[in-house]
């Protein structure tokens, strides 16, 4: 190890630091993230570049990309070019590295849900009457109304002049208050 070390050149040295700290920083991440810790804790600089593209640029996961990207990219550029065209394309290595890790991680997010179906979230659905719904307004029905791949049953009203009988299938028009919905006869039926 010693010999390798010494056989660098200066620039190769502080290269090879960079890279290692680089990379064992970015190890630590992900074996960090495996065992749930660290996912919240950046610093994020925002960088949009478009609707399909906007990535949190700046952030620690992406500097420590940076760092291990660049400076074993220009280690190992080092031998075949210039110092400063060495350390040139690492930066660009490094950089265009820790924008393709923000990006990436940004689709992931957009795979995060909290998983609550909400009230709204059924509105527009087709549904089926579970308990006859009076017409009019008149009093309360129930429905059962697949919301996000789970069945949910509300209350419901409607305002229509017939009442709307078991397993009729309904549209849910609106919400009418947090366990409440209305509903119309779906043109289906």
């Amino acid at each position: 190890m010693t010999a390798w070390w010494q056989s660098l050149t200066g620039f190769g040295q502080v290269m090879a630091t960079i890279a290692i700290c680089g990379s064992v920083l970015l190890v630590l991440q992900i074996v960090l993230l495996c065992f749930g810790f660290g996912g919240g804790a950046d610093v994020d600089v925002d960088a949009d570049f478009g609707e399909m593209f906007s990535v949190k640029a700046l952030t620690f996961r992406g500097a420590t990309a940076f760092l291990a990207v660049g400076g074993w990219t220009a280690l190992l550029l080092e031998d075949v070019l210039p110092a400063w065209a060495a350390g040139l394309l690492g930066a660009v290595a490094g950089i265009a590295t820790a924008f393709l890790m923000a990006w990436v991680y940004s689709l992931f997010q957009r795979f995060e849900t909290d998983g609550n179906v909400e009230i709204d979230d059924c509105v527009g659905k087709n549904a089926l009457v579970y308990i006859p719904v009076p017409a009019g307004g008149q009093g309360k029905g129930k429905i059962n109304v697949t919301v996000r791949g789970n069945m949910m049953e509300y209350d419901a009203i409607t305002r229509e002049d017939h009442p709307l009988p078991t397993n009729q299938k309904v549209t849910v028009v609106s919400k009418v208050d947090e366990t409440t919905v209305e509903v119309k006869a779906s043109e289906e039926s």
